[in-house]
C-alpha cells in the first residue's frame, strides 16, 4: 500500500513534464508566426506584396489567428483580389480579438474600400447541379447565394453533363452608391439561363428540364 503514493507522484511528474513540453511547442509555434507575419510587414514597405502574402499565409498556417488573416486580407488588397480579400476580412473581423479590437476603423476602411470593387451575381437555371463558371474558372454549382465577383465585365458559363454550354458576356455595375454594395445583387437579363440537351444526348421521357432557352 505505501508503494502507490510514489507511483502517483511519479505519475504526476511525467504529467507537469509532458505539459511542459506542449507549453513550449506552443510558444515555438507563436514564435514562429509571430517572425513570418514580421517579414511580411517588412515586405509589404518594400511593395513586394506577393512574396508578403506568402509570408502571411505561412504564418496563418503555424498559427491561425485572425491577425495573421487580416494580414493575408490586407495583402489581398494590395494584389487586387478582391473576393479573396473581402472573404478574409470579413472573417478576421467576425472573431474576438484584442488585435482586431484595436484596428478596428483601420480594417473596417479597408473592407469598405475592397468592396467598392465587387458586385453579386445571381444566377438560375433550369437544370439543378449545372456548374457555374466565370472568366474560365469554376464558382459553384446552381441553385446557389449570389456569389461575389469583382465589379466590371466578365463571360460566365453554365455547363452540365449532356447539355450544351451556355455563354454570356455579363457587366456587375460597381454599385459605388448604395453604402453596402455587398447587398445589391445582379441577375443577367433573360435568366434563367436554360441549358439545351447536347445533340448527341439520347431523347429523354416526358419531365425533363426544358430544352429551350429562356
Amino acid at each position: 500500500m505505501q508503494g502507490s503514493p510514489v507511483l502517483l507522484f511519479v505519475l504526476c511528474l511525467g504529467g507537469a513534464a509532458a505539459f511542459g513540453k506542449v507549453a513550449r511547442a506552443e510558444g515555438d509555434v507563436a514564435s514562429e508566426s509571430e517572425a513570418m507575419i514580421q517579414r511580411g510587414i517588412q515586405l509589404r514597405r518594400q511593395r513586394d506584396d506577393a512574396a508578403a502574402l506568402e509570408s502571411f499565409r505561412q504564418a496563418y498556417a503555424a498559427n491561425p489567428t485572425p491577425r495573421a488573416l487580416a494580414q493575408i486580407a490586407l495583402a489581398e488588397q494590395a494584389l487586387g483580389k478582391w473576393v479573396d480579400a473581402e472573404r478574409d476580412l470579413s472573417q478576421s473581423m467576425a472573431r474576438d480579438d484584442v488585435w482586431i479590437r484595436n484596428n478596428m476603423p483601420l480594417l473596417q476602411r479597408a473592407l469598405d474600400s475592397i468592396e467598392q470593387h465587387l458586385a453579386s451575381l445571381s444566377v438560375t437555371t433550369n437544370v439543378v447541379g449545372a456548374e457555374m463558371w466565370i472568366d474560365g474558372v469554376r464558382v459553384t454549382a446552381l441553385p446557389a447565394p449570389a456569389v461575389r465577383v469583382v465589379a466590371g465585365s466578365a463571360v460566365i458559363e453554365i455547363r452540365a453533363p449532356a447539355y450544351e454550354t451556355v455563354r454570356r458576356a455579363i457587366a456587375c455595375g460597381w454599385c459605388r452608391s448604395s453604402p453596402r454594395p455587398k447587398q445589391q445583387s445582379f441577375r443577367p437579363p433573360g435568366d434563367p439561363i436554360g441549358l439545351r440537351r447536347a445533340r448527341a444526348a439520347r431523347s429523354e421521357p416526358s419531365g425533363c428540364p426544358s430544352e429551350d432557352l429562356v
